[in-house]
């Protein structure tokens, strides 16, 4: 679960840096997206004091 989480989190952060540059795709969404889906994952530790 958390590879996929991580494949699709970094999927839509790439596809929401593409989308600033495509008029197309709706950026700031998509990214957001992958910023939340990349919050979700237990592999990658976050430090909530910082």
């Amino acid at each position: 679960m958390d590879v996929m989480l991580l494949t699709f989190g970094f999927l839509f952060m790439i596809v929401g840096v593409f989308g600033s540059f495509l008029p197309v795709l709706p950026s700031p969404s998509i990214s957001w997206i992958g910023l939340l889906l990349l919050y979700y994952i237990n592999a990658v530790l976050s430090n909530h004091w910082v």
